[in-house]
């Protein structure tokens, strides 16, 4: 679509993706403001990686509005301390927001922590984007955070970004809400997370109708 800056009206989520040739790194960000062919981002914040890319880096650029979400292929215009401006392409792909629903669907999953601890647990909700687990102890302190997500149909390996973490009571002890972003999960991976995402909110929308029928 090449009239996608009808759809951004400032200060809007950004995230960037930057793909190294050994790690695809998430960054998170706000859209200040859009000016000809120059887009004004706030500094790019990632928990284990400093944005320290030079002029001309190619970037992956997802910018979130009311009315989906936006998609750039683009480049690094110039970075400095507190901000960064990146190209303004001239067409932009969007992104149904249904792509990335989200639903409570538990799913086993193995979490291995800087690659000298292993942790069980089950997703708390899942989407196409990420997850949100429930754990026993902040994980914040570890810097690299794979998961392999066991489904019946197969498994899926990729590295987490942690969002949020949050103190949470869970039948009177401490635990710790924790949200991660997916990174560098193929097509064919995003694929089929969605699908089993629509296929347990169908199997849950029959069962909630079974029940108003009986």
């Amino acid at each position: 679509m090449s009239n996608y800056r009808d759809f951004i009206k400032g200060k809007e989520k950004t995230e960037i993706l930057v793909r190294t040739q050994s790690d695809t790194l998430r960054f998170f960000c706000t859209l200040d403001n859009i000016i000809s062919n120059r887009i004004q981002v706030s500094k790019p914040i990632n928990m284990n990686a400093s944005f320290n890319f030079s002029q001309g880096q190619e970037l992956e650029v997802y910018i979130y509005t009311k009315n989906g979400i936006l998609k750039l292929n683009t480049k690094l215009i110039s970075n400095d301390i507190a901000s960064c401006t990146i190209e303004a392409p001239d067409e932009a792909k969007r992104i149904q927001r249904r792509e990335f629903i989200r639903v409570d669907m538990q799913v086993k999953v193995l979490l291995k922590l800087d690659n000298t601890k292993i942790i069980e647990a089950q997703t708390k909700n899942i989407s196409a984007k990420g997850i949100k687990i429930n754990l026993k102890e902040d994980i914040s302190k570890y810097t690299r955070i794979s998961a392999k997500l066991l489904f019946s149909q197969g498994s899926i390996e990729t590295i987490l970004h942690p969002i949020k973490i949050k103190k949470i009571s869970i039948n009177g002890k401490l635990a710790y809400g924790t949200s991660f972003a997916f990174i560098a999960l193929t097509d064919k991976e995003t694929d089929f997370i969605v699908k089993k995402c629509f296929e347990y909110q169908a199997k849950e929308q029959r069962r909630k109708l079974d029940l108003n029928i009986e």
